[in-house]
């Protein structure tokens, strides 16, 4: 019986831990695709927002641009 209370309660941790990860913004970053001739190059049209005060946006040349609202 203890050993399932210890489960279930583990289980609980790691949800709410993964939920306020991911409602803090620590995993929104750029994703990146490697080139030979550049280096690491932006993938095109996207856009985040890292720790919920860095705002980031790539167009569809992997160009970074203001976003219009």
């Amino acid at each position: 019986m203890r050993s399932r209370i210890a489960i279930i309660a583990s289980l609980v941790a790691i949800v709410l831990f993964e939920a306020t990860v991911r409602i803090s913004g620590v995993t929104d970053f750029p994703i990146y695709d490697v080139e030979n001739e550049i280096g690491y190059l932006p993938k095109a049209n996207q856009s985040g927002t890292f720790l919920e005060k860095n705002d980031w946006y790539f167009n569809g040349k992997s160009m970074p641009v203001k976003r219009t609202r």
